[in-house]
């Protein structure tokens, strides 16, 4: 089992990762907002929707399973009879 300071150190870096998907978001709809064709923008869509949403799920799942980890560490610590 790793250490609390360890799965702190993943659970930071879940959210930082997750923060430069978002940031990633919103620059992605800044750059794109100059076009005017529907059809690019369609296929603008199609090619960066999936990669967000997919890597956007596997980050949020990461910090998941390091939060649950975490507080299974810290409420096992306090038990009295660990």
């Amino acid at each position: 089992m790793p250490s609390a300071r360890e799965l702190r150190c993943w659970m930071l870096l879940s959210v930082l990762l997750l923060w430069s998907i978002i940031g990633g978001m919103l620059w992605d709809q800044i750059l794109w907002t100059r076009i005017q064709s529907v059809e690019d923008t369609l296929q603008h869509l199609q090619r960066t929707v999936p990669l967000l949403v997919w890597g956007s799920i596997g980050i949020v799942l990461f910090g998941a399973v390091c939060v649950t980890r975490l507080l299974y560490s810290a409420l096992r610590k306090h038990r009295p009879g660990a």
